[in-house]
């Protein structure tokens, strides 16, 4: 929106919040008063401190708390979380299933979709094994599984559901054989890690 009477000056409002300019576009000031206001998909907590999390903001990147806010990847940022025995193994995704690793508390990621041969629903659901820190989770069209926290992924379930994609999974506490999928109209379950399932 202009100010009234220019015709350089004018702001403009998005998820990331207000900015202004006053040289037509050329450069912008952020005017929100360093409020955080992105639209979060997920939040990640450290199990060992409490001022640690890392976030996932639509279109605006994965961003890590821990006394300030930083910002570890960018573009959107999806579902994401931080290692349950070890808060230097930090998890965050992009869209469609681009899922990314930081050893280093969020200094550097990597992608880690090796093996992965589906297409993820733009927000990809993932998790940790609750019991063992090094397996992961995704649900994609089918149920992925990785022990090596991403280096190489083996698809667990045979789910005959043409291009639908995984809306959540769940992995229970008590026993890591339990898993929860679901899509639009379904939820699947194992009880035995995946080598048997039931709609």
């Amino acid at each position: 929106m202009f100010v009234p009477g220019s015709g350089t000056s004018y702001y403009a409002g998005c998820d990331g919040g207000v900015y202004k300019t006053t040289s037509t576009g050329s450069s912008w000031s952020d005017v929100s008063n360093c409020l955080e206001i992105s639209e979060q998909y997920s939040i990640g907590l450290s199990a060992s401190n409490a001022s640690e999390w890392i976030t996932g903001w639509q279109d605006n990147g994965t961003n890590l708390a821990n006394g300030s806010w930083s910002q570890v990847l960018g573009g959107d940022g999806m579902m994401c979380f931080i290692d349950n025995t070890n808060n230097n193994y930090m998890y965050g995704e992009t869209y469609n299933g681009g899922f990314n690793m930081s050893s280093n508390g969020g200094a550097f990621f990597k992608g880690i979709t090796s093996g992965i041969s589906e297409t993820g629903a733009w927000v990809t659901p993932w998790t940790q094994d609750p019991t063992s820190s090094a397996t992961l989770f995704a649900g994609i069209s089918n149920v992925w599984k990785t022990t090596n926290r991403g280096t190489s992924w083996t698809k667990i379930s045979t789910f005959a559901n043409g291009t639908s994609t995984l809306d959540a999974i769940a992995v229970a506490p008590s026993n890591d054989n339990y898993i929860y999928a679901s899509e639009l109209g379904a939820i699947f379950t194992t009880t035995n890690g995946g080598t048997n399932w039931n709609n």
